[in-house]
C-alpha cells in the first residue's frame, strides 16, 4: 500500500513539473489571458486531444493567438494520467523452414521420489508440434549426440541450426566441435 502512495506522490510531483513548464510556455505564447480560456475550452469539452482543440476553438472565431495557444497546449491531468510508453516488445528469431532450428536441452524431472534426467529437442518454427522428449540414464555429450542423431536426425535430417545451452554436457568439446 506504501508503495501505491508513494508512485501517487511521484505522479502529483511530475504532474506539478509539468504544469509549471506547460504554464510558463503558455505565458510566452500569449500569456495568462490566452492561456486560461484556452485550458477552460479544454477542460469543458472533455479533455481532447489537440486535434479536436484546435478545431473546436476556430470554431469559436477566436484570434489566432487563441489557436496557436490550443496547438501546444498541453493539459497537466491529461499528462498525469497518460498511459506509460511502452517498450517495443522484442520478437524471437523466427525459422524461416521446418528443420531450420532445432533446440535441445536437457532438464530434470522428480518422478516417484527419484530425481530423472529429460533429454528434449524441440523444432524452432513449430515451437511444440515437433518435440521429443526421452528419459536419459546417463548424461554426457556421447549420449546426446546419440540420442538427437537417433530420434531426430534420422527421420528429419540435420538441422542448419542446432541450439542449446552451454552448460553441463553441452559444453563439452565433443558437442561443441
Amino acid at each position: 500500500m506504501e508503495l501505491a502512495w508513494k508512485r501517487r506522490g511521484q505522479a502529483e510531483l511530475m504532474t506539478l513539473e509539468v504544469a509549471e513548464k506547460s504554464t510558463e510556455e503558455m505565458q510566452y505564447l500569449g500569456g495568462h489571458e490566452i492561456s486560461k480560456p484556452v485550458a477552460n475550452l479544454h477542460r469543458q469539452l472533455g479533455h481532447p486531444d489537440g486535434s479536436k482543440l484546435v478545431p473546436a476553438v476556430k470554431a469559436r472565431h477566436l484570434p489566432n493567438e487563441f489557436v496557436q495557444v490550443a496547438r501546444k497546449y498541453k493539459c497537466p491531468t491529461c499528462l498525469a494520467r497518460a498511459q506509460p510508453k511502452n517498450v517495443r516488445a522484442a520478437t524471437l528469431h523466427t525459422a524461416p523452414h521446418f528443420n531450420h532450428s532445432v533446440a535441445i536441452d536437457t532438464f530434470y524431472v522428480k518422478w516417484d521420489g527419484k530425481q530423472r534426467a529429460v533429454f528434449t529437442i524441440m523444432e524452432e518454427l513449430s515451437r511444440c508440434r515437433y518435440e521429443i522428449d526421452m528419459e536419459i540414464k546417463e548424461e554426457s555429450a556421447d549420449m546426446e549426440i546419440a540420442l538427437f542423431e537417433s530420434a531426430w536426425s534420422r527421420s528429419f535430417g540435420f538441422p542448419k541450426v542446432l541450439r542449446l545451452d552451454a552448460f553441463g554436457p553441452h559444453s563439452s568439446r565433443c558437442t561443441l566441435c
